[in-house]
Formats: structure tokens, C-alpha cells, sequence
């Protein structure tokens, strides 16, 4: 949730676009395969060079049939090893439309049902008391018209389920505390028997055990992340205790001035505190991966930054007694340095290790190589392990959102000239991606990158211009554009 925050921040500030990204581009369906493919192996490289993108993969789905898989860049920008079509990528969001059939198979079944509520197949209760926790059915969870939110820890409705769409990762909790006390078993046992295995999809999985974990890539965050994220808090630290020490200091010694030394000792006692403190939030948010790189990013960088500071001051600095110029010259230096280092970390991307412990989750963790997750997209274009009704209920419009965009139960369903679109994007902190197929037509794309929320369209860009054809309601639904609450 901070993570979110903090990038939804620095998106406003982020005015790098990728020129004609959403312009319309002609289907490429009828263009031949090997043309397209050696069109995408001149231009993935370029792109992910002017994005500033370390690792990327994307496979090619044609007459309902995976035409091409194929790694671009790198698992780790230190170890430099390469990416290829067996990389196993985080596809965050993606996972929700995973969970989605892997909860209509259990329709099929019969151990649940689209339309009853939820609530009524547990015997622990998962939402707290409200006029609406036995109104959720699964429909209303699979649709996300739900009323439960989103990046929130809030299990409350923002309003009455079925009378509005707001995309809600907390309706696909709900939906896993409910799969997982009906069929007794964890939530990666059951992706393995419904999804996983019957759609040979041996490299997918909600947890990443370590037979994946040593083929998966790092995901990567921006240096200007780190050195933000570490900033803000060490200058909290800094203005608590330095206030704090300003005031003993003038009642132990009587004057406000500290020595050198101990500014020295208070400059590393705040770094201190800060490793110390991120180490504790990043855990405490179950993000605790990310505290390595944050932490040794950010020292660096606060390091780097002061040595700058010093060295533009010395060159700076005059050497007169007049504190207007004495003090002009120094907040010079400032700006010098700051820029300086925000322009360094701009352009350097900073690997986060790949998690050792992940607990699954229905609406965010699964990880897969692109030919599994193109496996995934086929069999929801043309299912074969759904019976007929479960099929046609997937795929049909639950909830309109625009001339041009619905909601099926799990995927996305754009709506074009040449036929629907089923689809899903994942965004997370390391790792976007995307997903899409025209179902009648069988074609389609899956593309993955491991960059950060800076630039949160890349996945939907290089999958754009695989295939063609439009492009600009998924780039807004990614958004959550369409999101509307019918009490406002």
C-alpha cells in the first residue's frame, strides 16, 4: 500500500511516453509469422534500451496455437545471465484471472456456485458483519462488482454488491479464504490440480518453489526508488533527532552548535536508524524483499549525495565572512548535488532478490514463464477443460464499462472490430505484464517485463505492437479508469 502511494506520486512526475504508444496499429494477424517475429527481435531490444528495461519475454499465440517464445535482456542486471523463453517472471495480476477458473472449475464440480453467497460455504467467516456479507456471490467476486476495495486492508464495502465495478483484489482474498475451507486444501493445491497440470503449465505456480526460484528473474526498481524511499525516511530521522539533539545540547553545554565529530556521529547514527527502520515497515507491509535494495541503494546513494554536496561546496564555497554569500553558495550546492543524484539514479536500475518465502495469493502471486501463462490465454480462448455453460459464462460480458470494455468472470473483455478480447495486466512494484486473446480468432500475445511502476505501460506497449489492432481501453481499465461507485 505505501509502495503504491509512493509511485502513484512519482507517476505525476514521470512525463517520459513512448511516442505513438497507443496509436492505432493495424491487426497483424494475416502478416506472416516469422515477418512478425523478426520485426519484434529489432524492436523489443530498442525499446527495452530507451526504457531502460533489464529483462523482458513474450510469446506469440496464432491460430490458437504458442508460434513463438523468445527471452530478451537480462535476469539481473549484476550477474548479466541472460533471459530466455524458460525465465520464470512474476505476472502479479494476471493471477486473478488464474484463480478465476481454477474457482469455475470448482463450479463444475459443484462445490460452488456462481450465484449463491459465499459466505454461505464457510463455516469461519471472512468479512466482517454487514448487510452485504451474505448478498457476495462469486459472480459479483469474478466480475468485481463486488463493493469490496482494492489496495486497502479494509475488508468493508465501498457499496451494494452488483451495483457498480470497482477492480478489487480484495474480493479475490475473499474468494481464496473461501476455496481454501471448501476444498480443505492450500490455494497452490488446488492452481496444481485445476490450472497447472491439466493445462501443462509445469512452470506456474502460486508459491515459487526453489525448482523455479533458481530460473526466476529479479525483479528491478529505479535507483531514484530507493534513494526517495530511503530519503524521506532518514530526513524524518533526521528532523526528530536532530531537533532533539540541538535542544540537549543547549542544555548540556549551552550553546545550539555541535562539533564536527559529532555532526559525523549523528550523519551515521540517522543512516543507521533508517536500515533499521525500512527493514521493519518493508516487513510489517509483507514486502520485506525489497529491503535489501532500498536499503543498499539508498545508503549509496545518501552517501554519494554528500560527498557531492562536500566536494560543490568546496569548489563553491566563497571564502568570505558574509553569510548571505556563505549561505546563498551552499544552498547552490545543494541543488547541484541533488540534481546530480536524482539524474545518476534515473538511469540505473537496482535488482530486488528473489523471494525465498511467499505465501499464495489468489489475486497477486503467481509466477510463470510466458509459454505457460500463453498456454493459460488459449485454453480461456477455446476451453476445453470447462464445460460449455462455465465456458460461456467466462467469456460473456458480467458488467458493461464501456462501449468498448466489459467485465467477464475473471478476464477483461474488449470489445473490437474483429471480434472480443479477452485479457488481464499485472502490475507490482518489480514486474508488469500482460496477457490478451481474440478469442474467435486465436490470436493473441503475452509480454512480461521485470521494471518498475515508473513505467507501468511497457508490457502493454511491446504486446501492442506484437499484434496490432487497439489498444487504448486496456491502457485505461490498467488505470482503473473505469471504476465507478454508484453512490458518487
Amino acid at each position: 500500500m505505501a509502495f503504491r502511494i509512493l509511485y502513484g506520486l512519482l507517476l505525476v512526475t514521470n512525463l517520459v511516453t513512448v511516442a505513438g504508444a497507443q496509436d492505432e496499429i493495424p491487426l497483424r494477424i494475416n502478416e506472416r509469422t516469422e515477418d512478425v517475429v523478426a520485426d519484434l527481435k529489432r524492436y523489443i531490444p530498442r525499446y527495452m534500451s530507451e526504457r531502460n528495461i533489464p529483462g523482458a519475454a513474450l510469446a506469440l499465440i496464432k491460430d490458437g496455437e504458442t508460434v513463438w517464445l523468445e527471452g530478451f535482456g537480462v535476469l539481473n542486471i549484476f550477474t548479466s545471465q541472460p533471459v530466455n523463453s524458460e525465465t520464470v517472471f512474476k505476472f502479479a495480476s494476471n493471477s486473478k484471472a488464474i484463480t478465476a477458473y481454477a474457482a469455475l472449475r470448482l463450479v463444475d464440480q459443484g462445490v460452488l456456485s456462481l450465484d449463491e453467497p459465499l459466505n454461505s460455504y464457510i463455516s469461519d467467516p471472512w468479512l466482517p458483519p454487514s448487510p452485504y456479507r451474505d448478498v457476495i456471490s462469486l459472480r459479483h467476486v469474478l466480475s468485481h462488482t463486488s463493493g469490496l476495495g482494492h489496495s486497502t486492508p479494509s475488508r468493508e464495502n465501498v457499496f451494494a454488491p452488483g451495483l457498480g465495478y470497482a477492480y478489487s483484489a480484495i474480493g479475490l482474498q475473499y474468494l481464496q479464504a473461501v476455496m481454501e475451507q471448501t476444498t480443505g486444501q492450500s490455494l497452490q493445491q488446488t492452481g496444481l490440480e485445476l490450472v497447472f497440470e491439466p493445462l501443462g503449465m509445469s512452470s506456474s505456480s502460486y508459491v515459487l518453489p526453489e525448482s523455479l526460484r533458481q530460473r526466476a528473474a529479479n525483479g528491478h526498481i529505479s535507483g531514484v526508488i530507493a534513494l526517495v524511499v530511503y530519503g524521506m525516511v532518514c530526513l524524518v530521522i533526521a528532523l526528530l533527532g536532530g531537533t532533539a539533539g540541538l535542544v540537549s545540547l543547549r542544555f548540556a553545554r549551552g550553546r545550539w552548535r555541535p562539533s564536527r565529530r559529532q555532526c559525523l556521529l549523528f550523519f551515521f547514527t540517522v543512516l543507521f536508524l533508517a536500515d533499521i527502520l525500512i527493514f521493519y515497515l518493508l516487513d510489517l507491509i509483507t514486502l520485506p524483499d525489497y529491503a535489501w535494495t532500498i536499503v543498499l541503494g539508498g545508503t549509496a546513494g545518501v552517501i554519494l549525495l554528500w560527498a557531492t554536496l562536500w566536494g560543490v561546496g568546496k569548489l563553491l564555497l566563497p571564502r568570505i565572512g558574509r553569510r548571505i554569500l556563505r549561505i546563498g553558495s551552499a544552498v547552490l550546492s545543494a541543488l547541484v548535488a541533488v540534481s546530480l543524484i536524482l539524474v545518476l539514479g534515473a538511469n540505473v536500475v537496482l535488482p530486488v532478490p528473489v523471494s525465498e518465502h511467499q505465501l499464495p495469493q489468489a489475486a497477486a502471486s503467481v509466477s510463470a514463464t510466458v509459454g505457460d501463462m500463453a498456454a493459460f490465454m488459449v485454453e480461456l480462448g477455446r476451453p476445453r477443460h470447462l464445460s460449455s455453460e462455465q465456458s460461456t459464462q467466462l467469456r460473456a460480458p458480467q458488467v458493461r464499462l464501456h462501449e468498448s470494455l466489459s467485465w467477464g468472470l475473471g478476464p477483461g473483455i474488449m470489445h473490437t472490430e474483429q471480434g472480443d478480447v479477452l485479457w488481464q495486466w499485472g502490475q507490482h512494484v518489480d514486474f508488469q505484464s500482460v496477457a490478451m486473446i481474440y478469442q474467435d480468432l486465436g490470436f493473441g500475445v503475452v509480454a512480461v517485463t521485470s521494471s518498475d511502476l515508473l513505467a507501468p505501460d511497457v508490457a502493454i506497449e511491446m504486446a501492442h505492437y506484437a499484434v496490432g489492432g487497439r489498444i487504448d481501453p486496456i491502457v485505461r481499465a490498467s488505470g482503473l479508469a473505469f471504476n465507478y461507485n454508484p453512490g458518487e
